[in-house]
């Protein structure tokens, strides 16, 4: 009877541990607190942990918290006409590919992925987007007309047939 009572205390004070510890997922009841801020949004890149037991699940419970509390419009990124989209901000490219992965680009603030998004447990892959630039975009590599290079060719062809 007293270990009964002592294990009872016990359950009672560690729940709340429990609770708060537990693991965030996309479906989770709230929406997170994203009032008062004024930070710049940047483009971020997200992967789902998706496999094949709960694909489905995942991708429609995490694109419904984004839809629900974030107010995005979701746009498959396969089947996007580009000059529809007005508002950058607001947009969700998906570019999942159903069985495979399950992921997205989208603008968030960097506290929302610091502080919500990188803690959902649905949640495998958050980077920003960077651009990376070619740096021999503007270099040219060959100026050489198509019939220069094939005389060329033709001639090392028959400077290494007449050794023979």
């Amino acid at each position: 009877m007293f270990s009964k009572r002592i294990l009872n205390i016990l359950l009672i004070l560690n729940l709340p541990y429990f609770i708060i510890s537990a693991p965030l997922t996309s479906d989770d009841a709230t929406c997170p607190n994203l009032s008062g801020t004024n930070e710049p949004l940047i483009d971020y890149n997200v992967v789902l942990k998706t496999d094949a037991t709960n694909y489905d699940s995942v991708v429609k419970n995490h694109f419904e918290m984004l839809e629900k509390c974030l107010q995005r419009e979701r746009h498959n990124v396969h089947e996007l006409d580009f000059s529809s989209i007005k508002d950058n901000n607001n947009v969700i490219f998906d570019f999942s590919v159903k069985g495979m992965i399950a992921g997205y680009t989208t603008k968030f603030t960097k506290s929302f992925v610091e502080n919500y998004l990188s803690k959902l447990n649905d949640v495998a892959i958050v980077n920003e987007n960077k651009v990376i630039e070619d740096p021999f975009e503007n270099e040219t590599i060959l100026d050489v007309k198509s019939d220069a290079l094939i005389l060329l060719w033709n001639l090392v062809e028959w400077m290494l047939h007449s050794k023979d």
